[in-house]
């Protein structure tokens, strides 16, 4: 069975064409994948070796495997980005990578996520080594090891926290869904590839949100995803 990261968009799987958008940025040093060891995660692990692309297979709690990741490989500043958003707008990581750079002296943590606004699909975390040797060293709960940035986030008084809202000042987090999870997601994200990709490989939001407003069906397309998911956060 293929997994849905492997899909074609424009005869490359999109998992290939996200860690494209990744490279593109010039202040990402080094891309690694880390996924479970399960047979389910074999094409991307094949994926990765043809590719080069370092894959750390998981066998712990997020905190503890990130902080594992980052002391191994020498990082000072881990970026996570999700596998389920290859629409990813490479001018949001350099962005807020800058911006952690420039601050690095006074930061532990960055996201665009707390609150968001950007479409979803384009959400980004950075971390520095600092905060994420004190959140192992201190986070007493099953619950705090789970999602590395969870003690940081619940613990303010102890960190440097900033959050990057769109530049546009717009809020288009909710309207707007274009995360890889289910099969329409597939077909969406495609038709974005298909259509933008031979015009320019590095298409962003801009550009794709042009596409939507010429498109009336891609963007009811887009906007009912957006709603369902909204409706199903607020159920849970």
């Amino acid at each position: 069975m293929r997994h849905i990261y492997t899909l074609p968009a424009v005869k490359e799987p999109l998992f290939i064409r996200m860690i494209e958008r990744i490279k593109s940025c010039h202040l990402i040093r080094m891309i690694i994948v880390t996924k479970s060891r399960n047979e389910l995660n074999d094409p991307i692990r094949e994926l990765c070796e043809k590719e080069k692309i370092i894959l750390w297979e998981t066998k712990g709690k997020q905190l503890d495997e990130d902080y594992r990741i980052a002391a191994n490989y020498n990082i000072d500043l881990l970026v996570k980005i999700s596998l389920d958003t290859p629409l990813i707008d490479p001018l949001i990581i350099n962005r807020c990578l800058s911006y952690f750079i420039e601050n690095q002296c006074n930061l532990h943590y960055l996201s665009n996520m707390h609150p968001t606004s950007y479409p979803s699909g384009n959400e980004i975390e950075i971390l520095s080594f600092e905060s994420l040797k004190t959140a192992r060293e201190n986070a007493n709960y099953e619950m705090e090891r789970t999602k590395s940035s969870f003690y940081i986030l619940n613990n303010p008084g102890k960190f440097n926290i900033k959050n990057v809202l769109w530049e546009t000042g717009n809020d288009y987090s909710k309207s707007h869904r274009w995360n890889l999870i289910y099969e329409e997601d597939y077909l969406f994200i495609k038709k974005i590839y298909t259509e933008l990709l031979s015009k320019k490989p590095l298409f962003g939001i801009k550009d794709i949100l042009f596409l939507l407003n010429q498109n009336p069906y891609l963007n009811l397309v887009s906007r009912n995803r957006a709603q369902i998911q909204s409706t199903t956060y607020k159920a849970s």
